[in-house]
């Protein structure tokens, strides 16, 4: 049977050239606009996959009401973190995460260099964003005027030695070098090129009790067996304990969700203030149904180049 259909297509080769050429070209290029739009859909859909307990991982948001206007927003107050995790038993860790939100210049010696990718954050970050380090101390990211390098970072200042201990300037400021860290994988929705720590900063510890200032990235890592919709559910309590009082005053409001980390690259467009590497959900949905169609028309085209010569 397959030696039948491929002496036909030989001889339709042969005999309709213009056809046969016109349908072979076209196969030709449906086949590679499906491999080019797979390599595509395959990439968006490999973000944050390698995240360890990925499925107990979330990242916080609120949705944001103020006089009729809605706003959707990643970023949270300083202090939920760590109300959270004092009020829900069901949170294994939470995380705290802010954006330089611009380059910070790097001397060393005479090398000057602006480093863009920079965040604050402390030492959880580590396990919840499965970033392994290479070289470390025991206060990493506790003690101020310090930072930690990823490890391309590190040999662009220091070559293969390890800079642990030794000093850097970031803004004209010394800062000791605590720890390096493997490079974040191309498909991690945070880029990250150095962290600061919070600690130290003039800010931070007036914070912990204030809910208004909304400036913070907060994951959370639930334990075990968790249902994390029923934990969504108890923020209406949440909020009514902690953020109401503060709030009521300026008509605004909190509905504070929880986001997959998974799903963070792929479905956050709405999202004011993002620093993730986004993309779009539906865009891959219609890349997907294109390519289909476009393989269907190959595949029909091919048989009437078959079915010519019969």
């Amino acid at each position: 049977m397959i030696v039948n259909y491929l002496t036909i297509a030989f001889r339709n080769l042969a005999k309709y050239k213009v056809f046969s050429f016109i349908n072979i070209v076209g196969m030709a290029i449906s086949l590679a606009s499906c491999l080019l739009i797979s390599i595509f859909v395959v990439d968006e859909l490999s973000y944050d996959k390698h995240l360890e307990d990925a499925d107990r991982k979330f990242r916080v948001y609120n949705i944001a009401s103020q006089e009729g206007a809605t706003r959707y927003l990643p970023i949270v107050p300083y202090a939920f973190a760590l109300h959270m995790k004092a009020d829900f038993p069901e949170i294994e860790e939470a995380t705290r995460v802010m954006d330089t939100y611009q380059a910070q210049m790097f001397q060393l010696g005479d090398v000057k260099t602006m480093e863009p990718n920079g965040i604050f954050s402390e030492s959880s970050v580590f396990d919840m964003l499965s970033i392994k380090l290479v070289y470390q101390t025991d206060s990493i990211l506790g003690r101020p005027l310090t930072v930690v390098l990823s490890e391309s970072l590190a040999k662009k200042y220091f070559g293969d030695s390890n800079p642990v201990g030794k000093s850097i300037k970031i803004d004209d400021t010394d800062r000791e070098i605590t720890g390096v860290f493997l490079d974040v994988p191309e498909q991690t929705h945070i880029r990250i090129n150095f962290i600061l720590p919070f600690a130290g900063t003039s800010w931070a510890k007036y914070m912990d009790n204030n809910f208004r200032r909304q400036q913070i990235f907060t994951y959370l890592k639930l334990k075990p067996g968790t249902d994390w919709k029923e934990l969504e559910s108890k923020f209406i309590g949440f909020n009514e304990r902690h953020t109401v009082p503060q709030l009521a005053e300026l008509n605004l409001s909190y509905d504070t969700r929880l986001q997959n980390v998974k799903d963070v690259h792929l479905n956050s467009s709405n999202f004011e203030w993002e620093i993730a590497q986004r993309g779009d959900a539906q865009s891959i949905y219609i890349l997907v149904a294109t390519a289909i169609m476009i393989l269907g028309i190959a595949c029909l085209n091919f048989v009437n180049l078959l079915r010519q010569g019969q």
